[in-house]
């Protein structure tokens, strides 16, 4: 099971108002260590190995100034059992790995994946 997230650019122009489709500021920090701010979404997507390949199964999409709390507190586990759920459903067995970057690391998803 692979889970991982990405922006999304809004289409609406930024104001000092509250706007309308949930889009925020937010902040991607690159591999590099070089930190851009962007307004818009963030896009988190689950995935399961098959052997045609990844093949996408659960995803959600947050406003850009989601915190990492909130991703290991309700976005990952909800991705985590869905894909779970359907991989054993469809092909038949338990997930035997969980590939996640460091934004993931904390003991909560360490458990679920454990206990899943």
């Amino acid at each position: 099971m692979i889970i991982d997230s990405t922006d999304i650019k809004a289409h609406e122009k930024p104001s000092r108002e509250k706007s309308t489709s949930g889009a925020s500021f937010g902040r991607r920090t690159a591999s590099t260590g070089e930190s851009k701010m962007y307004f818009g979404y963030k896009l988190y997507l689950s995935a399961v190995n098959t052997f045609i390949g990844p093949v996408p199964v659960a995803a959600r999409v947050a406003p850009a100034n989601c915190s990492d709390v909130d991703v290991d507190e309700e976005i990952a586990p909800k991705l985590m059992k869905e894909t779970c759920d359907f991989h054993e459903s469809v092909l038949e067995y338990k997930p035997f790995y969980y590939l996640l970057d460091a934004a993931y690391d904390s003991i909560s998803i360490y458990i679920q994946a454990i206990e899943q």
